[in-house]
């Protein structure tokens, strides 16, 4: 039955599909395999950095930077993004699925409805109750949770 699979390994069909067969290559080396032994690996996809998110105005599309991203807000199975133009755009997503796509580095949650991007932070304030208000340079303050209270005074005091 190995015998069989290592066969069926060489003869490219299995490359066409999921996996790929190589020998050991350094650039391949985090993977785990062993040295000079033949292995079966799932490739991986580089992660292509998005620079740009595509948003519904009245009946046309238009690509927004996600760096003029301030705020993104969740509507149900919508997200409402506040950008640094005072502009609102709607897109038809989760705020689960957005902040996925959104860099870690530059955005943060600060509540299961709102994410924000750090950089247009101006001051946080805490309330007797554990949570708190972020208010951003636009003028606009979101709330923080008091699951995220601690992560956000974090990084905001970098």
């Amino acid at each position: 039955v190995l015998f069989a699979w290592v066969l069926f390994a060489k003869s490219g069909f299995y490359n066409k599909r999921k996996f790929a067969f190589h020998k050991h290559v350094p650039s391949l080396s985090n993977h785990g395999c062993r040295q000079n032994n033949l292995c079966l690996t799932q490739p991986e996809k580089p992660k292509a950095a998005n620079k740009t998110i595509v948003v519904f105005s009245g009946t046309e599309e238009k690509l927004i930077s996600i760096d003029s991203i301030v705020v993104a807000t969740a509507a149900r199975n919508y997200v409402e993004l506040h950008c640094s133009s005072n502009a609102v755009y709607i897109i038809r997503s989760t705020l689960r699925k957005l902040e996925e796509k959104l860099s870690s580095d530059i955005f943060m949650r600060t509540h299961r409805s709102n994410i924000i991007n750090v950089s247009y932070t101006d001051r946080i304030k805490r309330l007797p109750s554990g949570s708190g208000r972020v208010f951003l340079k636009n003028g606009i303050d979101v709330s923080v949770s008091k699951k995220y209270m601690r992560q956000t005074t974090i990084i905001l005091n970098k």
